[in-house]
């Protein structure tokens, strides 16, 4: 995710899915807004392309998944509502692996009470999934170092 640089390095499947939705260009740029650490100018650029695309799509579930890449640092509480609104929109478009993805990008940051709200609502969704049960036993472990995430996860009954 980070390149030598120490800049955020996009996954190349979601700079792709940006393109081939209509982004071209736009898929650049955002990823330049990104880079400069202009995250409200490349959600903002991001949320225009989403209106571009069919609700539900895989085309909008990659803009979500890049917006959540472009806020877990800075702004964590975007990339959670962010994801967790369209999973509830389009719960058929998600999946488990979907989870993972918003839960690993926001545990990347250290941010582990976003990332176990994440993690919470999939397991509702999902609570025999070895990938939920992977993800819970994950934060679990990272909660011993962190007191918010073991009273996060005590506080929804996961301890």
């Amino acid at each position: 995710m980070f390149g030598s640089s120490g800049k955020v390095k996009l996954a190349p499947a979601l700079l792709a899915a940006l393109a081939a939705c209509g982004g071209g260009e736009a898929g650049a740029s955002v990823d330049e807004l990104i880079q400069a650490g202009k995250f409200d100018e490349a959600v903002a650029l991001i949320e225009k392309q989403r209106e571009t695309v069919e609700k539900g799509s895989d085309a909008e579930k990659e803009l979500v998944l890049l917006t959540v890449d472009a806020t877990a640092d800075e702004q964590p509480e975007t990339a959670k509502k962010a994801f967790l609104e369209f999973a509830e929109a389009a719960p058929d478009a998600v999946s488990a692996k979907d989870f993972k993805y918003a839960v690993s990008q926001l545990v990347t940051y250290r941010r582990y009470v976003e990332a176990i709200e994440v993690m919470d609502k999939g397991m509702k969704r999902w609570p025999e999934d070895p990938v939920m049960t992977e993800l819970l036993a994950l934060l679990q472990a990272d909660a011993e170092k962190d007191d918010g995430a073991a009273a996060a996860l005590k506080g929804l009954g996961y301890t």
